[in-house]
């Protein structure tokens, strides 16, 4: 049985700093131990949540269907290595990182039926294994499940009303970035900028979220949980390009590449994309594919190729390098160990780059070319 309070085990002492290079690996070794022992207690997490969607009734069904196909559980894992690092209470920290992942998996199938996506995690979608009207009851089970997390945490009054009110405003935004994406479906006269901003909204709150409630309930200054809120979003931004690339290459798991494509989703390789055929006779003609929902597979895989062998990739890598290096100076600010922790999380969330690099380097990557 843990303790009360969440232990850092051999780390819990001040590190001893000699060299400049003895402080980064040391810093980075820190943050690779709460890391790799916060991966180890997610199961706690998985059973807690468990309590808010089990049942025997259909939505309960469709829940353990859509839990079962796993993920990543990032969230939960800085909820307690964070947790770790500053003393937070164990029931605390389990609670915070149950309603973390709630309210990310609520996102999750509300987004893969409002974006009609098929697959999630290498199977069906809910929506499409149980239908349009139970993802939308299950989305909602899942965020009722979020704030009765909350409420159920046992700690100060005070707390509670503070992290009601952090999920309850991040829900908010949330929403404000998902149906402002939407809105955005199929047009081609949104920048960079635009996108940058949904970004941070329905990908960089969420990703927030675990980070600035942990350090909420640890007692750090609203100065910190700030600059950590503003380094997650950048780092959401971040995801979130890797995200389209990993798309446009195909490299997502049972999907095809260029399912952004098929749903006019406007990204930022397709922001670049567009932007780079200025003065091309092939303008016009990427425009009417783009806005029409009855494109063929092979119109698809085309432009998904023409894409994949523009600058638009180059020009997504550096905006997301860009993002990363405006994240790490407000990361800067942060304590040592906090920096630690959120250094090695963003390396593993930025793991496909190296891939989509090789992908990317792959002579011609069967481009189509115009005649």
């Amino acid at each position: 049985m843990l303790s009360n309070v969440i232990q850092s085990d051999d780390v819990s002492s001040e590190l001893e700093i000699y060299t400049p290079l003895d402080r980064v690996c040391s810093e980075k070794s820190a943050g690779l131990k709460f890391l790799s022992t916060a991966a180890g207690r997610c199961g706690a997490v998985s059973q807690l949540i468990k309590k808010y969607t089990g049942g025997s009734g259909s939505i309960s069904k469709a829940a353990d269907y859509h839990m079962a196909s796993g993920g990543k559980m990032f969230r939960p894992q800085f909820v307690l290595s964070i947790a770790m690092a500053l003393g937070v209470k164990e029931t605390t920290a389990l609670h915070i990182a149950a309603a973390c992942e709630l309210l990310h998996n609520a996102s999750l199938v509300h987004d893969d039926l409002q974006d009609k996506d098929e697959i999630r995690r290498g199977q069906q979608a809910v929506w499409k294994a149980f239908g349009p009207e139970t993802a939308i009851n299950l989305g909602d089970f899942f965020i009722a499940g979020t704030f009765q997390a909350l409420a159920e945490i046992d700690d100060s009054p005070d707390l509670r009303v503070k992290l009601t009110r952090l999920f309850a405003e991040t829900t908010r935004q949330v929403i404000s970035g998902q149906s402002e994406e939407l809105a955005g479906s199929r047009n081609l006269t949104l920048s960079e900028r635009d996108y940058e901003s949904n970004a941070r909204l329905k990908s960089g709150m969420l990703l927030a979220l675990p980070v600035t409630a942990t350090m909420t309930a640890g007692g750090v200054s609203s100065a910190q949980v700030a600059s950590a809120s503003t380094a997650m979003q950048w780092l959401g931004v971040a995801y979130q390009i890797q995200d389209d690339l990993v798309d446009l290459f195909g490299l997502k798991d049972g999907r095809p590449a260029g399912v952004d494509l098929r749903e006019g989703r406007v990204n930022l390789p397709v922001i670049y994309y567009f932007q780079s055929l200025e003065n091309d006779p092939l303008k016009a003609a990427f425009s009417s594919f783009f806005k029409s929902d009855m494109s063929t597979t092979a119109e698809i895989e085309f432009w998904a190729c023409r894409i994949r062998g523009s600058e638009a990739v180059d020009r997504s890598i550096a905006h997301m390098n860009a993002a990363v290096d405006r994240a790490e100076a407000r990361i800067g600010e942060l304590r040592t160990r906090l920096q630690s922790i959120i250094t090695v999380g963003q390396s593993k969330m930025l793991k496909y780059v190296d891939v989509i690099l090789r992908q990317r380097a792959k002579p011609n990557d069967g481009m189509l070319v115009s005649g």
